[in-house]
């Protein structure tokens, strides 16, 4: 089943600073927090 990435949330995480291993410590899978970021 695919799920739906939440990449305005990702992103806003990551402008406040939170890194990949923090923001996925929230329920989401760090590799798709890496591929967020990379676009």
């Amino acid at each position: 089943m695919v799920r739906k990435i939440k990449a305005k949330l990702v992103l806003r995480l990551r402008s406040e600073g939170l890194t990949g291993r923090q923001i996925a410590a929230q329920g989401m899978w760090l590799f798709t927090i890496e591929g967020v970021a990379r676009v």
